[in-house]
């Protein structure tokens, strides 16, 4: 199960290509709310069959309501004595706000820490900047440091945009060669992707393959690794936001299925006291669903990320089965890298593939192809 708290609407950053609407606002959520959220939730825990609790602060920037951070992990460790190695606290934060104290409570309680930072100092400053214009690359990158050094659960959330794609696996490396094992690109979907963007695009994923299948054992790569489960697993698992298993909680205690939607009234699932019933988001669903042929009868449906992230079809289409064209262009490049990655380590014999390997023979319906690739030697 999966709570996730937007803790507050502030920010000390003013980054162009931010989607929350909410930006404008300069509101944090209080103790109270954040106490009537966690034990409704932990009721719903409680209530299930679930044996892992995952909590996720966001905002606005979480550490400008840093309070509430603190508050939220000590009461649900409090309640939830029992549950040690079963819950999970995560963040992505810019950094600005970081000190020692703020770094040394967010270790003890083993969060997973994503730093956004874009690339090098360039890179960062042209869309990251502060609210009087100023970039915020030096702030963000020795925030990002302090946590390596302390020995923080860290990764570095890059947003990839088409301005910076020409530098997209050059800063790779940068973070790589600064001593970071864990990088996270995400490409932006909601911006205008012109065919020579694209372009610009899939060879530096052919770049970052070569490197990648020569440093995979010291760095974790997201947009790879995070890509094997989808592209082994023939049975696509479209996301189960909004559908009492997650929601988002906006700092009033309105729960909404997703991050990219928060503030919309059209997707608001009740609040902390009254979720609507299944078959009331059910049917608010149905509103922005259809069926959509080409998805239907393409090869690599099963692992599209549009057919998982039904809520970026949503900003990007305002449907949820809906991709848009540059989203769909995309994964049908980054399947054929993923394979040919998936495959060289399979040569390679790495412990890691071979592990997952079995697991989604064992347990999950297989994307037939790479068996037949391989054989069956595998298992």
């Amino acid at each position: 199960m999966e709570l996730t708290l937007c803790i507050t609407n502030k920010c000390n950053l003013k980054c162009t290509y931010c989607y929350q609407e909410s930006r404008y606002l300069q509101n944090n959520m209080n103790k109270e709310t954040a106490k009537k959220i966690v034990d409704a939730k932990i009721k719903d825990l409680h209530d299930s069959s679930d044996e892992k609790f995952n909590v996720v602060f966001i905002g606005g920037e979480p550490l400008l309501n840093y309070e509430i951070i603190v508050f939220s992990v000590n009461y649900i460790n409090e309640k939830l004595k029992m549950w040690q190695g079963k819950k999970k606290f995560s963040m992505t934060t810019n950094g600005l706000a970081l000190t020692d104290e703020i770094a040394d409570f967010l270790i003890t309680n083993n969060f997973n820490i994503g730093i956004s930072l874009d690339g090098d100092k360039e890179s960062h400053d042209t869309y990251r900047k502060t609210k009087s214009g100023k970039g915020s690359f030096e702030k963000s990158f020795r925030a990002a440091l302090m946590l390596k050094n302390k020995g923080a659960h860290i990764s570095i959330r890059m947003t990839i945009t088409p301005a910076l794609v020409h530098k997209f696996a050059y800063n790779v490396k940068f973070f790589a060669n600064n001593g970071f094992d864990i990088i996270a690109p995400v490409c932006d979907f909601t911006a205008e992707w012109t065919d020579e963007e694209l372009n610009i695009l899939y060879n530096n994923y052919i770049l970052l393959k070569e490197w990648y299948l020569n440093n995979y054992h010291k760095v974790d790569l997201v947009c790879f690794q995070g890509r094997f489960y989808d592209y082994l697993c023939r049975g696509g698992k479209f996301c189960k936001a909004g559908l009492r298993s997650h929601y988002v909680y906006d700092i009033n205690g309105k729960a909404y299925p997703c991050t990219y939607v928060v503030g919309r009234d059209d997707f608001m699932l009740g609040d902390y006291s009254n979720l609507k019933s299944r078959e009331e988001v059910v049917n608010i669903y149905k509103k922005y669903a259809g069926i959509n042929e080409k998805c239907n009868e393409c090869n690599i449906a099963y692992f599209c990320h549009g057919r998982k992230c039904g809520f970026l079809n949503v900003c990007c289409t305002n449907k949820l089965t809906e991709s848009s064209n540059i989203l769909c262009e995309h994964e049908k490049f980054i399947y054929k890298i993923i394979e040919d990655v998936i495959l060289e380590l399979y040569e390679k014999k790495d412990e890691r593939i071979f592990n997952l390997i079995n697991y989604v023979d064992k347990n999950e319906k297989k994307q037939q192809g790479f068996y037949n690739v391989v054989g069956r030697s595998v298992i």
